[in-house]
């Protein structure tokens, strides 16, 4: 019994990795926030989602014993009518596709509320971005337009209006470097979370074009080599790569080591140090 439902190695090998996928996607799209936010009892969205799935299961009941009753009422009535002998095959035959259409029914509402509740978790992480645009006809028709505009701009990030983010004026050129700085609490990070689209545009304008890379200040390492801590998946590009390692100052690190880019670092990099992962990260 054990040798016959054994799972060979190779399958274990390919569900691990499908899991690992699965994992890191969630991880890099940092939906973590998001899915715990959507934790049963957490909002009335929930409760109605209950409502939702117990009436579905209450038309599942009440529509595979309505459609057999009523088939079993109506089909020999038409039969006796008619005059033709009616047998207990061609009755069951004729029941079936009453029952069938009752089953694809039960389905169809299952599938619908489904349908319902992907599109509350869609909707919620697009309704955050969805007052920005992002506009490419902008660097398109202009090449030397500004890929950064904003102007008299109120970004809300937080339940209450006491937190948010005021911008009254910035337009950056191509090319242009800028340093973002102020006190603690000032809103660094929001400013650049709004640059991301993280954040909601209450009133004003906003546009950004192209394209945007973002590092985060504390890296995520994978417990993977150094090389694929830095691909992530992508395809190995030799000058790509060394190009990237250059900007990025890791080349006398690789150098230390004793194999290289080969090197497996452990699960939040704490065999790097700090500013090893910082760097990583931003080679990603």
């Amino acid at each position: 019994m054990y040798l016959a439902n054994r799972v060979s190695p190779a399958t274990l090998n390919s569900r691990l990795k499908a899991l690992l996928s699965s994992t890191l996607s969630f991880k890099i799209l940092a939906f973590e926030d998001a899915i715990f936010s959507l934790q049963p009892g957490d909002n009335f969205d929930d409760h109605r989602s209950k409502i939702l799935g117990t009436l579905v299961g209450s038309v599942s009941s009440l529509a595979y014993g309505t459609g057999v009753y009523l088939a079993f009422m109506w089909i020999p009535s038409v039969h006796a009518n008619s005059g033709i002998r009616l047998d207990a095959l061609q009755l069951l035959s004729s029941t079936q596709s009453v029952t069938a259409s009752c089953e694809e029914l039960v389905n169809y509402v299952g599938k619908f509320a489904n349908l319902r509740q992907l599109e509350y978790i869609i909707g919620k992480q697009l309704s955050h971005s969805a007052a920005l645009t992002t506009d490419a006809a902008v660097s398109k028709s202009d090449p030397k337009g500004s890929p950064i505009k904003i102007h008299k701009a109120v970004f809300e990030y937080g339940k209450t209006k006491e937190r948010r983010l005021r911008i009254k004026r910035l337009l950056v050129r191509p090319g242009q470097l800028v340093a973002v700085t102020g006190l603690m609490g000032a809103g660094k990070s929001a400013f650049l979370l709004a640059l991301l689209q993280e954040l909601k545009l209450v009133s004003g304008k906003s546009r950004i074009s192209g394209t945007a890379a973002y590092v985060s200040q504390a890296p995520w390492i994978m417990g993977a080599s150094l090389r694929d801590n830095i691909l992530f998946g992508k395809a190995f590009d030799e000058d790509l790569y060394a190009k990237t390692l250059a900007i990025c100052c890791l080349e006398k690190d690789i150098n230390g080591m004793e194999d290289k880019d080969s090197t497996i670092i452990s699960d939040q990099g704490t065999t790097l140090s700090g500013g090893q992962r910082a760097r990583v990260a931003l080679a990603r």
